[in-house]
Formats: C-alpha cells, sequence, structure tokens
C-alpha cells in the first residue's frame, strides 16, 4: 500500500508539472490571431492537448506496469495478459473517468486506479477551460458575424 501511495504521489506531482508546462507553452506558441484561421487555431490547440493527455496516460500507463510488476501481476483480477495494450487500455479508461475494464484492482493498486481517474479529470476539465479561454478570446476580437461559416 506504501509503494502505491508513494507511486501515485509522484506520479500526481509529474502530471501538474507536465500540465502545467505544457499549456502555458501552448499559449506561447500561439500564433498572433489577425494572422492565422480560427479554426485551424482550435484544431491545433485540441491535437496538442490530446497529444498531452496521451503522454500523460503513457506515464500512468508505465506506473501501473512497475507497480504491478513489482506486486508479481497479483494486482488487477483477471491478471493483464497482453502486456502493455492491457496496462494503456485500464490506464486510459481510468483517466478518461469511463472506467469500463475488464480487469479489477485489486488491493493497493485502487489507490493509483482512483488517484489516476481524479487526476485525469482534473487534468481534462484544466484543458477544456484553457481551450475554452483560447476560443473565447478569439472569438472577441472578431467581429460579430451571424453565420458559422463566414
Amino acid at each position: 500500500m506504501i509503494v502505491c501511495t508513494l507511486v501515485a504521489t509522484a506520479i500526481t506531482v509529474l502530471i501538474v508539472v507536465i500540465h502545467f508546462y505544457s499549456l502555458r507553452k501552448l499559449r506561447a506558441l500561439m500564433p498572433a490571431q489577425e494572422d492565422h484561421n480560427h479554426f485551424l487555431r482550435s484544431v491545433f490547440i485540441l491535437i496538442c492537448l490530446v497529444g498531452v493527455h496521451l503522454l500523460e496516460v503513457l506515464i500512468f500507463t508505465g506506473s501501473l506496469f512497475l507497480t504491478d510488476s513489482h506486486g508479481g501481476g497479483l494486482f488487477f483480477k483477471p491478471v493483464l495478459s497482453n502486456g502493455f495494450l492491457d496496462y494503456f487500455y485500464t490506464s486510459l479508461i481510468s483517466y478518461s473517468t469511463l472506467g469500463l475494464s475488464e480487469s479489477v484492482p485489486i488491493g493497493a493498486m485502487k489507490i493509483l486506479i482512483g488517484i489516476e481517474s481524479l487526476i485525469g479529470f482534473i487534468m481534462i476539465t484544466w484543458s477544456a477551460s484553457f481551450f475554452y479561454s483560447i476560443v473565447e478570446n478569439d472569438s472577441c476580437c472578431e467581429s460579430k458575424s451571424t453565420s458559422l461559416f463566414e
């Protein structure tokens, strides 16, 4: 239990730092509003945000794998047998708070999976707020148009 708690704490700090600096760098990389199309800016932001979230899921995937390996593969029932894909799927489902996994965490692994769900929810919300702030700044600076496709 102590190992899972320490891993969860370390991963939480790492994920928050990565997310903060990624959003900061993304805002700095944004081209000037008058130079680029609003739609292309939005797509660029979304692609970058998906990449940041996938990186965070991969970090959690590694922590699940290492923690489960350290415990002799006894932290999931049924045992995750397909290696990376099973851990990645479990991590992705937990991070997105969907929770539809064939395997169930056992014992102390519940702490790590629970923290991943909480952190994933917070990071997704943070990204949504960031995206909204960028889009809102773009829309307030553009001319008021009644057509969606102009």
